[in-house]
């Protein structure tokens, strides 16, 4: 028989969240036949021991090496049967009903080609990149380079404007949702190419949306179907590779979906503002005994990173 819809998670040492993401799966939707597909990218713990042991129902696909997420991706939807794929990352928890919500509201709307649910904090809070616009570079430099969304008073106002202006309790068309959880159609995905492997650690998903867009389907955030998603996965174990190999995908996604020169002024505003405000913070902690253990060592890494502009 086939499945209502194929899960496709991509794990990285990340075995006590992968199950409880399985757990959540098992309780979501009873009346759904999932087909659940676990790509691991060379773990070292005891994530592959775990998902043989105690989820012999999921289909395994263990990898001698980190292809990364958008590969490990790709590899596992090639394995989906059903006609509705939900890439969903590891450190989630789907809140029972999600699924079934996003899969009937994907059915009765034709033009939509990808869905997102409301992505929810441990502590209740909401995610604002659940529903968000494509990034130009200018609101990538406000937020990555001068942060203005950090300023006091403001911050709050920056969010609405540059990350995410839709009402969050609206089901509504979007320009963007996240990757931790999408639900989109099979066909479409593999028509379009899957996910753009020559991301290193983010920008696959907007790139995505960026694309299904272009191909003239809709987006669509849904929140009436809740996912909570931890955000304490794979990507907070090596702190100072992930900010430099972010920075290179964003320069990718810039490239992709607004062109060079887009990319170039990322680069430049990084190089010039960003690198140098690191050091100089590092330096002023340091000579204020403020500094935390390896503080500027860690800056002095990212920005030699940012610097020679090569995958770490």
């Amino acid at each position: 028989m086939t499945p209502d819809v194929s899960v496709i998670i991509v794990n990285w040492n990340v075995a006590p969240l992968l199950r409880q993401c399985l757990h959540s799966l098992m309780s979501d939707a009873p009346d759904l036949s999932l087909q659940v597909i676990v790509v691991d990218n060379a773990s070292s713990d005891e994530s592959v021991a775990m998902l043989r042991g105690e989820f012999p129902w999921v289909q395994l696909i263990a990898n001698d090496a980190n292809l990364g997420f958008a590969r490990a991706s790709n590899q596992g939807v090639r394995l989906a049967t059903a006609p509705l794929v939900l890439l969903l990352n590891p450190d989630t928890v789907v809140v029972p009903g999600a699924l079934g919500i996003l899969i009937r509201f994907l059915q009765q709307h034709p033009d939509a080609g990808l869905l997102g649910p409301s992505l929810w904090n441990e502590d209740g809070t909401f995610q604002e990149t659940s529903a968000r616009v494509l990034p130009s570079v200018g609101r990538i430099v406000a937020i990555e380079v001068f942060r203005l969304h950090q300023l006091p008073g403001v911050g709050r106002w920056v969010k609405r404007r540059l990350i995410s202006p839709y009402d969050p309790d609206v089901v509504q068309e979007v320009q963007a949702i996240s990757g931790a959880a999408m639900l989109l159609r099979r066909d479409l995905f593999e028509k379009g190419g899957g996910l753009g492997e020559c991301f290193i650690h983010c920008g696959e998903d907007l790139d995505l949306c960026f694309r299904i867009r272009r191909a003239g389907w809709k987006i669509y955030f849904v929140p009436g179907a809740r996912v909570v998603h931890v955000r304490r996965g794979s990507a907070r174990q090596a702190p100072v590779w992930t900010l430099v190999n972010a920075a290179i995908s964003t320069q990718r996604y810039l490239e992709r979906c607004f062109g060079p020169w887009s990319a170039r002024l990322y680069r430049l505003a990084l190089q010039v503002i960003d690198v140098p405000a690191t050091i100089l913070i590092g330096l002023v902690k340091s000579a204020l005994g403020r500094q935390p253990p390896g503080d500027l060592r860690v800056r002095l890494q990212y920005a030699r990173g940012i610097w020679t502009w090569r995958p770490m």
